[in-house]
């Protein structure tokens, strides 16, 4: 059966509005995805109506950014392969026993979103919460996901990256997680592990965050082993069963 390009041009446009960090006007969905001006118009209002965009007028410019419907409709796929749920009681007991927060990440276009957190009683909170967006390659969670990426899929990620994050994740893959010191908030860092599907390929990332000073104190992170062995237990309840990466 042929695709309905009608279908693929409305995927285009929610694909490009949920991987920028800025809302976007019509020319530039126009330019950037190659649909016909009336035809993006009319995308941009169905979807509208259907709560996935929403619009905001300033003078005579209109720019649109989506809406957490999308994150929604995420939300209630990953649902359905329980990762939430076999990931919770795992991030809870790392986050007990490191008295930091535990996440679990998914790669959504170019940046890793947090998907799940552990939270700690403490008054120290760090800025992290289930929907957040950070570009994968400034944070731990996601490079843990992209070390693991098909070769083709590693490149369309990586591509245009300067400085190159290809030494990064060569050596996250070589140690078996990945580290983030001070690259997305100054003093603060993180350590996390990929989490493998029952078809071997990586679906998400388990992590702790902390204070660099304490998480990352020199030599190999004093959690690392914790972070790697719940990341592995998560994927074994997934289905995974092939050897892991050490």
């Amino acid at each position: 059966m042929p695709p309905v390009p009608a279908v693929k041009r409305a995927l285009n446009v929610l694909e490009l509005l949920a991987s920028e960090s800025e809302p976007l006007m019509l020319s530039d969905i126009v330019a950037r995805t190659g649909i016909p001006t009336a035809s993006c118009h009319a995308i941009m209002h169905t979807l509208q109506e259907a709560g996935y965009v929403t619009r905001r007028s300033e003078g005579r410019t209109q720019y649109w950014e989506p809406t957490l419907a999308l994150f929604h409709l995420g939300s209630a796929v990953v649902s359905r392969f329980a990762i939430r749920d076999i990931a919770m009681p795992h991030l809870r007991e790392l986050s007990a026993a490191f008295d930091v927060p535990a996440h679990l990440g998914v790669l959504v276009g170019d940046d890793v979103m947090y998907l799940e957190k552990a939270e700690t009683p403490t008054f120290i909170q760090f800025n992290t919460f289930p929907g957040k967006l950070s570009p994968f390659h400034i944070t731990a969670l996601g490079r843990a996901i992209a070390a693991w990426l098909p070769p083709a899929q590693q490149e369309a990620l990586t591509a245009g990256l300067e400085p190159s994050v290809e030494p990064l994740l060569r050596e996250t893959h070589a140690t078996g997680y990945a580290v983030e010191d001070s690259e997305e908030i100054d003093g603060v860092g993180c350590i996390a592990a990929p989490v493998f599907g029952a078809d071997g390929r990586v679906v998400a990332s388990v992590g702790l965050t902390g204070f660099s000073r304490n998480l990352l104190p020199g030599g190999e992170p004093p959690a690392a082993a914790s972070v790697v062995g719940a990341a592995r237990a998560i994927s074994a309840q997934l289905g995974f069963r092939a050897p892991q990466p050490v």
